[in-house]
């Protein structure tokens, strides 16, 4: 580690030149990444972490256009990118997208998700349907992105790797993405090479 004195006399704690230190520290050039809910908030942030450090990025959301309109973004600065249409809804679009990573760029490393929906109900207030609709994409579709990217690095001879990150809201209502951690945890943990 790089320490330098040039604080303050005063200074009990030493400068430390993080630039030089972190640098490297995550590198992902040669990993892929999939970033299902990638081009908005948190997720587009996200893209664009992963392409600056490196990895190669496929973008996933509702809308084709937004996903390809910042995968050029990240091509225009010099980083390898798609985007890829699929709906947390349905099953049948998340393994097409997660087969499309693979297609694209010949393995799957990485999934982050960043899909998430909230509804802004009170806890007297929430009906079946929007509880059921953040659940299936809070919960359900979590549960099945985990399962599609962990099949597809088991078929490439990598295992299956997930790591549950962070949850959605429900308002003031219970919580019914709050079991996400542990089903997508389950997937993790059986199937590590």
């Amino acid at each position: 580690m790089t320490v330098t004195n040039s604080g303050p006399p005063s200074s009990i704690a030493p400068r430390i030149d993080f630039a030089r230190e972190l640098a490297g520290l995550h590198d992902l050039r040669g990993q892929v990444a999939f970033v299902p809910g990638g081009y908005g908030g948190i997720g587009e942030a996200v893209a664009w972490a992963l392409a600056m450090a490196g990895a190669s990025v496929m973008i996933a959301g509702r809308s084709a256009a937004n996903a390809e309109k910042l995968a050029a973004l990240l091509r225009a600065a010099g980083h390898a990118a798609q985007g890829v249409a699929m709906d947390a809804h349905a099953l049948a679009d998340i393994r097409a997208a997660t087969d499309a990573t693979v297609d694209a760029f010949g393995r799957l490393d990485i999934l982050v998700n960043c899909i998430g929906i909230q509804r802004e109900q009170g806890l007297l207030d929430v009906t079946e349907d929007a509880y059921d609709d953040v659940y299936r994409v809070n919960l359900k579709a979590a549960m099945f992105l985990a399962q599609a990217a962990a099949r597809r690095q088991i078929d490439g001879g990598r295992g299956g790797r997930t790591r549950p990150v962070g949850d959605g809201q429900f308002g003031a209502a219970p919580r019914p993405e709050g079991s996400a951690a542990g089903a997508v945890g389950g997937v993790a943990s059986e199937h590590e090479p």
